[in-house]
């Protein structure tokens, strides 16, 4: 599977998606039991209110040819306070539709 994962454009400065990172490494929640993962790469929002976020998914997907995009816990975990989640959930899922979106943790998500 080749990955692109997304996360906080705010929180860029003092968050070395280290995480996230090692949620791919040990292939937790919804990658679990996947035995092969690309990581593409890790690119942010652009800002809030994730005004770039569905962009950067689908070409992603169409140009890059990612088979799944992750949103970091920093926007779908609600306890990080990204107060556009719902917005920006909605947004990707109509970009690139839920099948292509997964999460690392499925415990945060509270979406």
């Amino acid at each position: 599977m080749k990955l692109g994962i997304i996360r906080c454009a705010n929180k860029e400065a003092t968050c070395g998606a280290i995480s996230c990172l090692q949620a791919v490494k040990d292939r937790t929640g919804d990658l679990t039991g996947v035995k092969k993962v690309t990581l593409f790469g890790v690119l942010t929002c652009g800002g809030c209110p994730g005004k770039k976020i569905a962009i950067r998914a689908r070409r992603m997907i169409q140009d890059e040819g990612v088979d799944k995009v992750c949103l970091a816990d920093c926007i779908s975990n609600q306890t990080d306070n990204c107060p556009w989640n719902n917005n920006i959930l909605d947004s990707v899922e109509s970009a690139i539709g839920k099948k292509r979106l997964i999460y690392l943790d499925r415990s945060k998500e509270e979406i």
